[in-house]
């Protein structure tokens, strides 16, 4: 049987915290063909998934880290629904992944482009309102 995509997205937050105690986070640019806009790393759950495997295949696949970049993973801290005209209604889970300071990202093919900033400079280079209001929640 194939794996199949269901309804529901993850989004990654991903930050660090470097030697002051400053959190400085991520915006990924997707590739032209994908709508060149700035957002945290995000992907969709399959059939054989579960939320934290999802998170780490999606850091791996879109941003080059491993599983042992990473220092953790928080409970949800929003979530919201938006539609795709292809299938429909989606739902987006939203966590704040901390990585280690000395990880190295490596892009893949969907994004063109990465930043890391404070929280004000990457909720500004944000383009979507909710990946705006989910970097407040950390």
């Amino acid at each position: 049987m194939k794996n199949f995509d269901l309804p529901i997205k993850v989004e990654a937050i991903v930050y660090y915290t470097d030697e002051n105690g400053i959190k400085n986070f991520l915006a990924v640019k997707r590739s032209p063909e994908d709508g060149g806009f700035w957002q945290p790393v995000t992907g969709t759950l399959e059939a054989i998934d579960n939320i934290e495997n999802c998170l780490t295949r999606e850091i791996n696949e879109e941003i080059g880290l491993a599983k042992e970049d990473i220092i953790s993973i928080s409970d949800c801290i929003y979530h919201f629904k938006w539609n795709k005209k292809s299938i429909g209604e989606i739902y987006e889970y939203v966590f704040a992944v901390e990585v280690k300071r000395s990880s190295q990202i490596k892009l893949s093919e969907e994004h063109v482009e990465y930043k890391w900033g404070t929280k004000d400079v990457i909720r500004d280079t944000y383009e979507m309102p909710d990946n705006k209001i989910a970097i407040d929640k950390i």
